[in-house]
């Protein structure tokens, strides 16, 4: 995703039912191959939240952005949790582009297992946060972006038990990672300068490939 997305425009997708006074939290969906199922993963986030005794972490909300290939919240019913779009799609127009930016700017923080969608959280300077749990760690460990969030100290990872403690820390302005996104930034999404998109570099890049092995 390119950091020029508008910030000034919200989707009319986030006015269906969330209130403006309360936070929000991402969940993005990782896909299926990765994670399965993860409605009951969602169901235990939103349970911990609303026992906090913190009024904001309790009155957070959560906006789940399925994964394009995932239907198992189509049906999907959970107080103060949204799902946004209700069928997974890949942003891939100007409306859907801008929904996906909407989803991942006016949230606090962004939270997914092992999804690349984390790398677009960083991109609008979002705190980005895992859960540390056995049945993903394989996963997790195999995959090239999530290394990479590893490698370069952009990721908070919790357990079960420091999940809510790490959310309000960001929620009270506590972002220890911020620095490291903005170097994960110029070292890996813009490594030719933050003026020359990366679409642009990789398209050069492939290029030069391409003349090489023609010579």
């Amino acid at each position: 995703m390119e950091t020029s997305w508008n910030s000034k425009k919200r989707h009319k997708d986030l006015k269906w039912g969330i209130d403006a006074k309360w936070p929000i939290l991402c969940y993005l969906e990782t896909s299926d191959s990765l994670t399965g199922d993860e409605r009951g993963l969602v169901l235990e986030l939103s349970h911990k939240l609303k026992k906090s005794r913190d009024s904001k972490l309790k009155n957070t909300q959560i906006i789940v952005r399925p994964h394009p290939f995932k239907s198992h919240f189509g049906n999907f019913n959970e107080l103060d949790v949204f799902v946004i779009p209700k069928r997974g799609t890949w942003p891939k127009d100007e409306d859907s582009i801008q929904l996906y930016f909407d989803t991942l700017y006016f949230s606090f923080a962004v939270f997914g297992i092992n999804t690349s969608g984390l790398i677009d959280a960083v991109c609008c300077d979002k705190p980005i946060v895992t859960l540390n749990l056995e049945q993903y760690g394989k996963t997790q460990s195999q995959t090239e972006h999530f290394k990479q969030l590893i490698k370069n100290d952009v990721l908070e990872i919790s357990s079960r038990e420091e999940f809510s403690r790490i959310l309000a820390e960001l929620l009270r302005g506590k972002d220890r990672r911020r620095k490291q996104r903005a170097n994960f930034i110029k070292k890996f999404i813009r490594p030719k300068g933050l003026e020359v998109a990366s679409g642009e570099t990789a398209a050069l890049e492939i290029e030069k490939l391409a003349y090489q092995n023609i010579q």
